[in-house]
């Protein structure tokens, strides 16, 4: 309970709204409320079975995403994670090996930021701009040392649940109930069952756009 409590004094204190300011060492979780833009990200990758199949997806359909990569991933795949950004999608980082962030020192915790950073950039040539921490909320330590490197950390207004036992049908009625203008929808191409979400991508995103969403990638965020 404290360490929620100490987590909601941080978010109170550090957001800011995002219309044309330097949002570096910023905590964001939904963009402007008052626009039709939305954000697909997908954590967790690359995976070498899923993540071609949700890019095959968004190409279809002339999507672009934003995807956070884990450094140990992304050097096992860097075919994958190179096609990612040819095709236009924005890269974040999601450290190097998704540690909670718990039961290791500061130090530790900004070497998985730094070799996240210095593995994706290696293979792309661009430095990562976004960071999203592990399992979201509950690393507040891992906003003050992504701070430091003056990265955007990057919450998200819903998480659809694909991680978990729910069908595509279940996750395309659950995000199509939820979104609104700004929303930041927490999606995953990576970890095993992903079956599910792919399923369900095509339909999400025929259904946003029949209800007036442009989906961005978050460097187009305002």
């Amino acid at each position: 309970m404290k360490k929620y409590l100490l987590l909601v004094l941080i978010l109170s204190l550090t957001l800011s709204s995002c219309g044309g300011k330097d949002l570096r060492g910023k905590l964001i979780w939904h963009g402007n409320l008052s626009s039709n833009n939305v954000y697909l990200t997908f954590d967790d990758g690359p995976n070498p079975n899923s993540t071609p199949m949700v890019l095959d997806i968004l190409k279809r359909n002339n999507v672009k995403a934003t995807f956070f990569l884990l450094g140990e991933r992304a050097k096992s795949y860097p075919a994958i994670v190179k096609r990612i950004k040819r095709e236009g999608h924005e890269i974040g980082n999601h450290t190097y090996t998704h540690s909670d962030g718990y039961n290791i020192n500061d130090a530790k915790i900004l070497r998985e930021i730094k070799d996240s950073h210095d593995t994706v950039k290696n293979i792309t040539g661009s430095s990562p701009r976004y960071f999203r921490p592990p399992f979201g909320f509950f690393n507040y330590r891992y906003f003050k040392e992504a701070e430091k490197l003056g990265y955007i950390t990057v919450l998200w207004t819903f998480d659809v649940g694909d991680w978990g036992d729910i069908k595509a049908e279940e996750l395309e009625k659950k995000t199509l109930s939820k979104v609104k203008g700004g929303s930041i929808i927490l999606l995953h191409d990576g970890g095993k069952g992903r079956e599910e979400i792919i399923k369900a991508l095509p339909n999400i995103i025929i259904g946003l756009k029949r209800k007036g969403f442009e989906i961005r990638t978050l460097n187009e965020i305002n």
